[in-house]
């Protein structure tokens, strides 16, 4: 059993890659596993960010955990993780700290948007659909290799994205 979402998309990926041939739904399901499995990795580490910004903000990982993330079911900027980071540092803390990542890293917040609201998007039929349903909507389900390389990208932007707002709070917030 994989232990890290590299090592489960990585395995993913070697048996998309090892399919012969058509006629099969099995390259269908494989890449659909990984693209939610990338996402239920998103909304983990999303959840793990909130606690962290959380403790450095004096707050209890059990009351970030009931009051916050509990509360979620998302994870695009604008409709679900911004609207989480408010109530830890309110609307003046996540101003200053949307400042301070687009001069530090131009486009940095918009690139986070759009990938953040497009995987939200796709996601969404993928999880509450079955590959014998009808065909409501035309869905694109790229291959793991694509969840692998999102994932890596995502982990990256989102590490440069906390490490930006710890260094805010830690100017705007005294920690307890």
């Amino acid at each position: 059993m994989a232990s890290s979402i590299e090592e489960t998309l990585q395995e993913l990926d070697k048996w998309y890659n090892e399919l012969s041939g058509g006629g099969t739904e099995r390259p269908k399901l494989l890449s659909k596993l990984a693209k939610l499995e990338f996402c239920g990795w998103l909304e983990t580490h999303l959840d793990g960010l909130l606690e962290r910004v959380g403790q450095h903000c004096g707050l209890d990982v059990a009351w970030v955990q009931e009051n916050v993330t509990k509360l979620n079911y998302g994870f695009s900027y604008l409709d679900h993780l911004r609207p989480m980071i408010v109530k830890l540092v309110g609307e003046v803390g996540v101003k200053t700290f949307e400042m301070s990542l687009e001069q530090a890293q131009p486009g940095a917040l918009d690139q986070l948007r759009s990938e953040l609201g497009s995987l939200w998007k796709d996601r969404g039929p993928l999880a509450h659909s079955n590959i014998a349903a009808p065909i409501k909507q035309q869905l694109t389900i790229n291959a793991p290799s694509w969840s692998r390389n999102r994932q890596r990208v995502m982990a990256k932007a989102l590490d440069a994205f906390e490490k930006e707002l710890i260094k805010v709070l830690n100017v705007r917030v005294p920690t307890i």
